[in-house]
């Protein structure tokens, strides 16, 4: 069995058209969990349609009151944004594998078939590992036109280049392209308001402890439209000094890493916990924040904390090397 796990928001425009898709799997065997995060529109109306209709398939999971710490505007207490809603339906789940689906998105007839035969081979060779398994996209354009025929093509990105201290600075897993085992759920949860995006912790937690595999075929119509959350934008000079303000994320996340894994003793009697080299990436990433910049040029270079394609890297090393820990809170002390 599997969970696919759906998070709506005002996605009336284009949802009824992602349901389709799923429900039209050539693999049955799982079940649609969609929780909608506040919306205003008719997105609502056309979930419970759709339960009322695949009463077997579908459960809508009704929780605002888990929405009920956002100052407490009652207005607002159903939305939680998009990681903590993911937060929230990944709570539900309880089969031994789990997808997730944007709203707005068109799923080909065989993903599911695709995606379920390649994590289970995994298993096999790697057995109790948690494991991630993410595919190329389509990427298209509202009216599910052609823009790319590979989304790794066109954000020019190998997804290969997967090692700590690159993923670290450069996410290469979206979400809704992804199936994850039970084992990655238990260690990477729960996904904490200094979590960048959902899909990105979960790359990091399966590659410092798992597996990460790649499905070079494009399972998904990936659609880009004015009001994406999320979008498949290519890298151009204008956005260059916007890459300086993602360093504090990518800190946070780095500190979050940092606080659980560090001294973390494994998840099972066969695993050892973090390995030395991952420490040390880890904890040198968190030394930036409070290096002087000599030293921080030193250790961005050392340990290659780069991104794929040369204009990505001029703004992100600015960013590193102008960084201070103090710009930003953190609750809690990374050290």
């Amino acid at each position: 069995m599997i969970d696919i796990l759906l998070s709506t928001y005002n996605g009336e425009a284009f949802l009824k058209e992602q349901l389709d898709s799923i429900l039209n799997q050539t693999y049955k065997d799982f079940k649609l969990i969609i929780r909608d995060d506040g919306s205003s529109d008719s997105t609502v109306d056309i979930i419970m349609d759709y339960v009322r209709t695949y009463p077997s398939e579908i459960i809508y999971i009704n929780n605002g009151d888990a929405g009920r710490n956002n100052g407490g505007n009652e207005n607002e207490k159903w939305h939680l944004g998009f990681n903590l809603s993911y937060n929230e339906l990944l709570k539900y789940s309880t089969s031994d594998y789990i997808m997730f689906s944007d709203q707005d998105d068109v799923w080909l007839p065989k993903k599911i078939e695709i995606s379920i035969e390649r994590i289970k081979e995994l298993e096999k060779r790697f057995p109790d590992k948690p494991i991630l398994v993410h595919s190329d996209l389509t990427v298209v354009n509202k009216d599910l036109e052609t823009i790319n025929s590979s989304f790794f093509k066109h954000i020019r990105i190998n997804p290969s280049k997967n090692s700590l201290n690159r993923l670290i600075m450069q996410n290469t897993v979206t979400g809704c392209a992804t199936i994850i085992n039970k084992s990655l759920v238990n260690l990477a949860m729960p996904l904490g308001e200094e979590v960048f995006f959902y899909d990105y912790w979960l790359a990091l937690v399966a590659r410092l402890f798992g597996v990460i595999d790649v499905i070079n075929e494009p399972l998904i119509l990936y659609r880009q439209h004015g009001s994406n959350v999320i979008g498949a934008g290519a890298d151009n000079m204008r956005k260059l000094f916007k890459k300086i303000g993602i360093i504090k994320d990518l800190y946070r996340q780095g500190c979050l890493l940092y606080k659980r894994y560090y001294n973390y003793n494994g998840y099972n009697d066969n695993d050892k916990g973090l390995k030395s080299n991952d420490k040390m990436i880890l904890k040198s990433f968190i030394e930036i924040g409070s290096a002087n910049i000599i030293k921080k040029i030193y250790i961005i270079f050392k340990y290659k904390f780069l991104r794929q394609g040369f204009k990505r890297n001029i703004g992100i090393t600015i960013g590193l090397i102008l960084f201070k820990v103090d710009f930003i809170k953190i609750k809690t002390k990374c050290s």
